[in-house]
């Protein structure tokens, strides 16, 4: 089975990228593995020996299989601009206990600007993930204040000897809800995984459609 801890999404992006003809790439990883990949090539090949390469290539350099379903190719007869990957980075995560109150505080940056959201509510064990990712959410909601998420779930779930921090989001403020799903594997700081999980689910979104 595909270890999702084995290798990351920029790995697979970099080695595809070096194929002749790749323009834009994008991975995306879920728990269980590679779920998509989106290239855009330029004219001259055929796009099943796209796929049949990027098949290739993953397995040569980085023993890695992958189902060709999951790979969509875009053609363009010229240049085309490479994806936007305008993404959010953690600044600051910290979760703070005062009496029957609990508080949530993450500082989000995005393109030089930083962006602080703080949440609260009663103190309760089991929603102090969900209370991070909803201050994830509001810091996020200040950088790109077209959009509206909620976040439908988070979770900690137990892999072997490793725990992966699960989120479920949704995002409004379009023509329609988009829903997305991001993972990461957490070390020692599980309100800094519940953040870059959130992150993980929007960041594929702005890589593949810049706000």
């Amino acid at each position: 089975m595909f270890n999702v801890a084995s290798v990351n999404s920029e790995q697979i992006e970099s080695v595809i990228a070096s194929l002749r003809g790749i323009e834009a790439v994008k991975a995306v990883i879920g728990p269980m593995g590679v779920e998509e990949i989106h290239v855009i090539v330029s004219g001259g090949r055929s796009p099943k020996q796209v796929v049949r390469d990027i098949e290739s290539i993953l397995m040569a350099r980085l023993n890695l299989p992958i189902d060709h379903k999951i790979v969509s190719v875009a053609q363009t007869e010229g240049f085309t601009k490479p994806l936007v990957q305008s993404r959010f980075l953690v600044v600051e995560v910290g979760l703070t206990v005062a009496g029957k109150e609990m508080e949530a505080r993450v500082t989000l940056e995005r393109d030089g600007e930083k962006f602080t959201c703080a949440q609260k509510r009663p103190y309760s064990a089991e929603t102090q993930l969900r209370l991070v990712a909803e201050a994830t959410a509001g810091a996020i909601e200040q950088g790109a204040p077209d959009l509206s998420i909620s976040i439908d779930d988070i979770r900690a779930l137990p892999s072997g000897d490793r725990t992966i921090v699960l989120s479920a989001i949704r995002l409004g403020g379009g023509r329609r809800e988009e829903s997305y799903v991001g993972a990461v594997i957490a070390s020692h700081d599980l309100w800094r995984a519940a953040v870059t999980s959130t992150l993980d689910a929007l960041n594929r979104r702005l890589t593949l459609n810049d706000m």
